[in-house]
């Protein structure tokens, strides 16, 4: 399903995935009120409490521990909280453009390859990135 490419490229994800929930305070939300499997998954695996630059400590969705997510958790974790994100309008369009993924990213060429097609609408879903024999 996800093979090392995909998920490289999903790591490559994390400051979108961490901007979107956090802005859009979602992630207080999931703190304090977790709705779903999903978004319990979320706080156990992926929120850490860190101190605002107000000096308040506050949930935060930490980009490190969704790389790390995306290396251990088994493939149905990860495409059950990406389709989760999907769900609630973050897609993998806007993640990425949140992303600002550029040829300086951090993990390969195939990430690049992939944000390309998702950002020209070729991969518009979680289940297009899954689906692909393009990376």
């Amino acid at each position: 399903m996800l093979n090392t490419a995909k998920k490289n490229f999903l790591k490559s994800l994390a400051p979108g995935v961490s901007t979107l929930l956090v802005c859009s305070c979602a992630v207080d939300d999931i703190f304090h009120a977790p709705d779903c499997p999903e978004e319990d998954l979320i706080k156990q695996r992926l929120i850490k409490i860190e101190q605002s630059m107000a000096g308040h400590m506050r949930p935060w969705l930490s980009e490190k521990l969704f790389r790390n997510f995306v290396d251990e958790a088994s493939d149905t974790d990860i495409l059950r909280i990406m389709t989760y994100l999907e769900e609630r309008d973050f897609g993998l369009r806007t993640i990425y453009l949140e992303s600002c993924t550029s040829n300086d990213d951090p993990y390969d060429d195939n990430s690049f390859r992939c944000g390309r097609l998702v950002s020209s609408g070729i991969i518009s879903s979680v289940q297009d990135l899954v689906d692909t024999n393009l990376i």
